[in-house]
């Protein structure tokens, strides 16, 4: 058994695990200067190594490598692993004696974006970088599911997305919405790709034969946020500057919690189980389109729906003044014409021209009338 037998399992259940753990046998690798694990696991098994002094020392060098503590325990999980999966005995009780793991505590101070600054972020942004970020801060999905969405996985009318079960970091089938906005700079990134549903969102970041996730999709906006002076750390102890790519669907949640929608519900956005009301929770795709209006307007970056709505609630109120002037004027108008012809009237009586029509008139009707000239 090798090291790709072993990720090659691991992919059965979740590509994404299979692409993190092969990232930390590249490093247990790395600590013991040879070119893969499966040279650590043979120099065990020939009794050169103990298994609990070498976990021991591949925490010391992850900790060294300025790891934070999630990370340490994650990939000292996947060398563990790896070993027992190479039938290197690692007994739970020893290693937990043996192998001192550092406590989970936060490490990093961060934050989410304002709206002015996404708004420069996106104004900084290629068309497809704009659209990974605004579909992640419109949705929730994370950057890895994101990589894992086909054109077609979008209703470009609706906003709907259907993230398959096989995608999604928790094995489950889920939807989410995006804003139209968001739905316009996917257009603008896709082009002509738009009549290519079956083809991946985003194919320069996702190959499913070498379980790729969306590093690179995570290295681009990365660039996108050095470039707008964002990358800065609130604390220099700081593991992770104040902005980074995952604050992108730190800021979905975070506006949907201040938008009131309910929390199992949020939750249930961003794929993760929350309590044990996941389990029987079943809402319509309109009821949630429902609770994800709530927080929509912070879902419009380069438009502020709400400056849309006073905008549109003062025209209305200028088209219907227009409406009631033009009604008045049309009032006026009539007015005027009627007075109009009354002077023209007046000055018509007054006039030689008039005085010899009305004179002639008086004459053809008295020789057409013999009786009233007699009288």
């Amino acid at each position: 058994m090798t090291s790709v037998e072993f990720l090659e399992r691991k992919a059965r259940s979740s590509e994404a695990t299979s692409y993190t753990y092969g990232k930390a046998l590249a490093k247990f690798a790395k600590c013991f200067g040879v070119e893969t694990a499966d040279a650590v696991a043979e120099q065990l098994k020939a009794h050169k190594l103990d298994a609990y002094k070498t976990l021991d020392k591949f925490v010391s060098y992850l900790i060294g490598q300025g790891l934070a503590p999630k990370s340490v325990i994650v990939y000292t999980n996947a060398a563990t692993g790896f070993l027992r999966f190479e039938d290197i005995e690692v007994d739970s009780y020893k290693f937990r004696t043996k192998v001192e793991l550092p406590k989970k505590i936060e490490v990093s101070i961060d934050r989410i974006p304002t709206r002015a600054e996404m708004k420069t972020i996106l104004l900084a942004s290629s068309p497809r970088t704009r659209a990974i970020i605004a579909l992640v801060a419109s949705s929730g999905l994370r950057i890895g599911e994101a990589a894992r969405l086909r054109i077609t996985n979008i209703d470009y009318k609706t906003g709907k997305i259907s993230l398959l079960s096989k995608n999604s970091k928790s094995r489950k089938n889920r939807i989410s919405f995006v804003s139209q906005e968001t739905l316009t700079f996917i257009r603008e990134y896709l082009g002509p790709r738009m009549k290519r549903p079956d083809e991946w969102l985003f194919p320069d970041y996702y190959d499913p034969k070498n379980h790729s996730s969306g590093d690179g999709l995570y290295m681009e906006i990365y660039r996108v946020l050095k470039k707008c002076n964002l990358l800065g750390k609130l604390d220099p102890d700081s593991k992770r500057n104040q902005l980074h790519p995952h604050c992108f669907r730190k800021y979905f949640f975070s506006k949907l919690i201040g938008a009131g929608v309910d929390r199992g519900i949020a939750e249930l956005f961003m794929g993760h189980d929350f309590a044990l009301d996941i389990a029987y929770l079943h809402l319509t795709d309109d009821q949630l389109l429902t609770h994800w209006k709530k927080a929509e307007p912070d879902f419009e970056f380069l438009i502020d729906r709400r400056e849309v709505h006073e905008v549109e609630g003062e025209l209305r109120s200028l088209t219907e003044r227009n409406k009631q002037l033009e009604q008045k004027l049309a009032v006026l108008e009539s007015r005027t014409s009627v007075l109009q012809d009354e002077q023209f009237v007046e000055r018509l009586r007054k006039s030689d021209l008039f005085r010899e029509v009305v004179k002639e008139v008086a004459m053809n009707v008295s020789e057409t009338n013999p009786k009233n000239t007699a009288a």
